[in-house]
């Protein structure tokens, strides 16, 4: 029964990888009569604009990362969803070498103030850039990592 349903998991992807690849619009639009351009689907587009494959694209959703943000966001993973893949890692680091570094310090300050300082300054810092993503994402003002704008 198992064997069963693995073949027919792969059977449905090698298939519906073969239809993507016959179809000139990616099984993701119209074709036009003129048999050479597409009107894609809601969602999708052709980047970029002369590319041979038609509606290749699918623009990222708002919502999901305005949601990613919010949950994910301090560790980077709406940069991740949106393609800011440098910046994702960057949001994913800090606040693991900020802990790393404050638990191996904890002890080596004397200076007790000093020590909640350093605390302080990146936490702050890391919440500052959380809700300034959030607003970015929210207001349309970030776009994705091809600069096209995300669908609302």
């Amino acid at each position: 029964m198992l064997l069963r349903l693995i073949f027919f998991i792969v059977f449905t992807l090698i298939k519906s990888d073969f239809s993507l690849l016959n179809h000139p619009c990616s099984n993701r639009g119209n074709q036009l009569k003129n048999m050479t351009d597409c009107v894609c689907m809601e969602g999708y587009l052709t980047y970029p604009k002369n590319s041979k494959k038609k509606c290749n694209y699918e623009i990222k959703s708002m919502k999901i990362a305005v949601f990613l943000s919010f949950f994910l966001g301090l560790l980077g993973a709406d940069m991740f969803y949106l393609g800011h893949n440098l910046r994702g890692f960057v949001k994913f680091s800090l606040p693991i070498l900020f802990l790393t570094l404050g638990l191996i310090y904890r002890n080596r300050i004397e200076n007790k103030k000093l020590y909640y300082l350093s605390l302080i300054v990146p936490i702050v810092l890391l919440l500052f850039s959380w809700i300034y993503d959030i607003l970015m994402i929210s207001s349309g003002y970030l776009r994705d990592s091809n600069e096209i704008e995300l669908i609302k």
